[in-house]
């Protein structure tokens, strides 16, 4: 007994700083978990059937020029799924939704992006197309993401990167922004 009063503050202090370890490792657990609850919400709003036909409809105009007439329900449904993606990209950019996760999951679709978003610009509409810096963002880190996977083995994700022939066809360099 004696020991202990001898040594209560050294004791105190000890407890004090379990106390801290205690609450830091709960507050890193908490923000793990809210990350992950942020990637599923916005997996499950990714991976909705009106969604994936959006993306489908942007990935069929950037490889054959098909792109739905202006301000039709597929153009919108087009354009709300770029939406989504540059969201997604604002959530990885900000640290809410780990980068590292958006491009294992989404690096090929972003690939397929690099030349484009399958609209024509139209400067009565710059909603459309400008604004999407998230979104290149991710195309951008997609283009240098490192995968053993089978998606990419092959020459997989050289064919995704390169330039579409419709856009080669009509001169259109390899390095353009998409959506110019």
């Amino acid at each position: 007994m004696g020991w202990v009063s001898a040594n209560k503050d050294i004791i105190s202090l000890l407890i004090a700083l379990l106390a801290i370890l205690v609450s830091l490792s709960t507050a890193l657990i908490n923000v793990r978990n809210l990350r992950t609850s942020s990637f599923i919400a916005i997996q499950k709003e990714m991976l909705t059937g009106e969604m994936q036909r959006g993306r489908l409809l942007v990935y069929r105009a950037i490889a054959t020029g098909d792109a739905p007439p202006r301000d039709s329900d597929e153009e919108y449904l087009m354009v709300r799924s770029l939406a989504v993606f540059d969201q997604l990209g604002m959530l990885s950019r900000q640290w809410i939704v780990p980068r590292r996760w958006v491009l294992r999951y989404w690096h090929p679709r972003l690939q397929l992006l690099k030349h484009g978003f399958g609209i024509e610009p139209d400067p009565d509409r710059p909603y459309i197309l400008q604004g999407r810096p998230n979104l290149q963002y991710l195309i951008e880190h997609a283009e240098r993401y490192r995968c053993a996977d089978s998606c990419c083995a092959d020459g997989r994700k050289e064919g995704r990167l390169r330039v579409p022939p419709r856009l080669h066809q009509a001169g259109r360099p390899d390095d353009a922004t998409p959506g110019e």
